[in-house]
């Protein structure tokens, strides 16, 4: 990963320019970044998992919080490195170029990542965004709107 996994080892200057480079982040926010995943990886592991990636304050309540590190997950090992953590979160810096937002935006929808956004890709993402509120809201409606949309 570089930039070790210690508690006490500081983050390399390399490896600090080569993510301000891959990112919209400068170096005083990469170091924020740096202390704020350290918090967050209470084993010293040098990643953090799906649960320590939902104790990020901007993702507790965030009903797409697991969709979201599927996407930043960017080797598929369901935890995330410093470097991926980095990189993926660049999309929400208000930084972040247009092209990137709208990429993310769509694999955020495209559940099956097959490219096109389906009737069932919508779906699940409807679901997935009302979250606990689904008991208001019954099947039918969930299927009207996901139809209406998609015609």
């Amino acid at each position: 990963m570089g930039g070790g996994s210690s508690a006490d080892k500081p983050l390399d200057p390399e490896v600090i320019e080569e993510l301000k480079l891959q990112s919209t982040f400068t170096e005083k926010e990469v170091l924020r970044l740096f202390d704020r995943f350290r918090k967050h990886d209470p084993t010293d592991s040098g990643v953090i998992t799906l649960d320590e990636f939902m104790n990020f304050e901007e993702f507790q309540s965030n009903p797409f919080c697991g969709r979201i590190l599927e996407i930043l997950d960017l080797n598929g090992d369901n935890q995330l490195t410093f470097r991926e953590l980095v990189i993926a979160l660049a999309v929400f810096s208000p930084r972040a170029p247009q092209d990137w937002k709208l990429k993310f935006l769509f694999k955020l929808y495209d559940t099956d990542g097959d490219g096109y956004i389906s009737m069932s890709d919508l779906d699940r993402a409807v679901r997935r965004g009302l979250g606990n509120s689904e008991q208001y809201v019954s099947n039918d409606m969930i299927d009207e709107l996901v139809r209406k949309t998609m015609d």
